[in-house]
């Protein structure tokens, strides 16, 4: 399974140009970016209501 993984990739790199790869890895570093900070967002929420520190 790693190997047709390896091998896709591969192929994905022979069709995107070079600029296609870095906005493809900016789009998917801001993703990430995006989902941990609504993670930690949603921690503190929690962490606040747990508290009885309810602000609204």
């Amino acid at each position: 399974m790693a190997a047709a993984g390896a091998q896709e990739t591969s192929q994905l790199k022979d069709r995107l140009s070079t600029r296609d790869l870095i906005i493809l890895r900016l789009v998917s570093s801001f993703n990430a970016y995006f989902v941990l900070s609504v993670r930690i967002i949603a921690l503190l929420g929690v962490i606040n209501v747990s508290l009885g520190n309810i602000d609204f």
